[in-house]
């Protein structure tokens, strides 16, 4: 499945409003605010911190749009974290949210993100099964539990880099 992407606009919120339930909004932690509201305030917070950047898209299928997603780097370029991502409610389960992450993981390419970090991560509350089986899937590995503003459930994965060769006993990544 191929997804096209766009920057999202005010004129999706209507959109992504009606694919959330109550409890859906919770586990993006949107219960107080809506998706720009919530958008705007992890990219003011980005715009200050060294290396940071931060993307909040929009993914079509066959001219529908089915995803939208917002992340950035942050942790002084270090980590590139998934913040949010919906599904509409008729494409789940159809390999959407898949190709999504799919697409996340290679933000340097498809989204123009500096590879700036050297991790991925994404926290989500305990009782959101179906991404913690599609971030398995797509190779993220469970870290950790947190209880900071609650409790979360830590995923991540390495960066894969490109070729390493030896030269006179130091590994380059090349």
């Amino acid at each position: 499945m191929k997804i096209m992407w766009r920057n999202f606009s005010q004129n999706d919120q209507k959109r992504i409003d009606m694919w959330l339930s109550n409890r859906e909004k919770k586990f993006l932690c949107m219960q107080d605010k809506n998706w720009v509201e919530t958008s705007r305030e992890i990219n003011d917070c980005l715009k200050y911190a060294t290396d940071g950047q931060f993307r909040d898209v929009i993914g079509y299928v066959n001219n529908i749009p089915v995803v939208a997603m917002m992340f950035g780097v942050e942790s002084s370029g270090k980590v590139l974290k998934l913040y949010n991502i919906a599904v509409a409610p008729d494409f789940r389960g159809h390999g959407v949210a898949t190709q999504a992450i799919r697409d996340f993981v290679r933000a340097d390419k498809i989204f123009a993100i500096d590879k700036t970090y050297s991790k991925i991560e994404t926290a989500i509350y305990p009782d959101n099964l179906g991404i913690a089986k599609v971030l398995l899937k797509t190779g993220f590995q469970f870290k950790s539990k947190t209880l900071i503003d609650g409790e979360f459930l830590k995923f991540e994965t390495p960066v894969i880099l490109k070729k390493v060769k030896p030269i006179n006993n130091y590994i380059l990544g090349i």
